[in-house]
């Protein structure tokens, strides 16, 4: 039997209604795909068997970039493709992704991802210069504001229409090699969020090339609308500590208080639109104190 010659890497977070479709897609000979199993959900351990794809049961849940570093050491292909355990990836865009780093056009390549509707999710980021955090975070919101966008220089809101280099960017799925994940392993100190950011910023300083290709899509079966306090957590404490870890103490204390306003923003926000009964989202206000509340957690990570 032939080598494979691009290796999936799907850490898997208690979704095998996603898992199934997804293994599906990428049921092909010229495919390695392993299943990091976090928690060893049976569910999810039933279906990558009957796949048929090697798994990595994992005795807890450490979080996606642990999974993506311990399942790079079992890949055999060169070409990497960590991923999400609710994206539909198909075979045709699978291999044009890694046509462009085989190609040298990128050391990685990022597709765009789509939602559940179909709609474009924004997942262009930039790196957490103090600069940033007031701009991306504290000052303007999540999606365009229509007065303003192509206005104003917002990485948020980039929806490129053709491919482009970025600096950093939500990696839902990304196409790289085995060799730059084993130089540049994602850093495991973070559970849920800012660890790829720190990623792209270590990549940056290594001179490496980050490409986004507008006309290569997945599909995101999980869609994006929750807005959580485990989420609103880990943003605030992990956006002090991924600055402290790039750029030293001095910036990371004033990240804080650059997160700090952030959250008193979104408090707010949310407050006005829950007396309004216009909720973003269910429990929105309760996810934003949740937020607030976590401000002396982040101060902790300045040291």
């Amino acid at each position: 039997m032939a080598a494979p010659e691009v290796t999936c890497i799907i850490v898997c977070f208690h979704r095998p209604e996603s898992l199934r479709p997804a293994l599906d897609a990428l049921a092909d000979p010229r495919v390695e795909v392993i299943v990091v199993n976090m928690e060893v959900d049976p569910e999810v351990a039933e279906i990558a068997a009957a796949a048929g794809v090697v798994q990595i049961p994992i005795d807890g849940d450490p979080g996606f970039a642990t999974g993506v570093n311990l399942a790079v050491g079992q890949a055999s292909a060169e070409y990497v493709v960590p991923m999400n355990d609710d994206l539909l990836l198909e075979l045709d865009d699978l291999f044009a992704l890694k046509e462009l780093v085989a190609s040298g056009e990128a050391d990685v390549v990022l597709p765009a991802v789509l939602d559940h509707t179909g709609e474009l999710e924004l997942t262009i980021k930039p790196l957490p210069t103090l600069g940033a955090l007031v701009r991306e975070w504290l000052v303007f919101p999540d999606h365009p504001v229509e007065r303003l966008d192509g206005r104003l220089h917002v990485e948020k809101w980039r929806r490129p229409t053709e491919p482009e280099r970025v600096e950093a960017a939500g990696t839902p799925a990304m196409v790289t090699t085995k060799a730059l994940l084993r130089e540049h392993p994602m850093p495991d100190d973070y559970f849920l969020y800012w660890e790829e950011i720190e990623w792209f910023w270590w990549l940056r300083e290594a001179g490496k090339r980050v490409l986004y290709v507008p006309e290569i899509t997945v599909r995101h079966l999980g869609g994006r609308s929750d807005i959580s306090a485990l989420k609103a957590k880990f943003i605030t404490r992990n956006a002090v500590r991924c600055v402290r870890r790039t750029q030293g103490a001095g910036p990371a204390a004033l990240a804080a208080g650059i997160m700090l306003l952030y959250n008193l923003r979104l408090v707010g926000t949310a407050a006005i639109r829950k007396a309004r009964g216009r909720e973003a989202a269910p429990g929105e206000l309760r996810a934003r104190l949740a937020g607030l509340r976590e401000t002396p957690a982040s101060i902790r990570e300045i040291k």
